[in-house]
C-alpha cells in the first residue's frame, strides 16, 4: 500500500490523503468492494486507515473518491 498525504490545507484545514494498493490479491478485494454500496466502501476503507493509523483519532472526510482499473499496464 502506497500512502501519500499531500502537501497543502483548503481554507478550512482540508486535507488530502491519497492511497494506493498495488498488490494483486489486495487491489483485486479493493475493486470488488467499490463494486458495492459507497457506503460500505467508505465504511471499509475507514477500517482499513485505522490500522495504518492504530490509536489516532481519524476526522470524517469531505469526500471520498475511488478509482479501480481492472487492466492496467505500466
Amino acid at each position: 500500500m502506497l500512502l501519500v498525504a499531500l502537501s497543502g490545507r483548503g481554507p478550512h484545514g482540508e486535507a488530502v490523503l491519497q492511497l494506493s494498493y498495488a498488490w494483486r490479491a489486495c487491489a483485486v478485494k479493493w475493486g470488488e468492494l467499490s463494486k458495492l454500496p459507497k457506503a460500505v466502501l467508505e465504511s471499509e476503507l475507514k477500517k482499513a486507515i485505522q490500522v495504518v493509523f492504530p490509536g489516532a483519532v481519524l476526522p470524517e472526510p469531505l469526500d471520498m473518491v475511488f478509482r479501480y482499473w481492472e487492466k492496467v499496464a505500466w
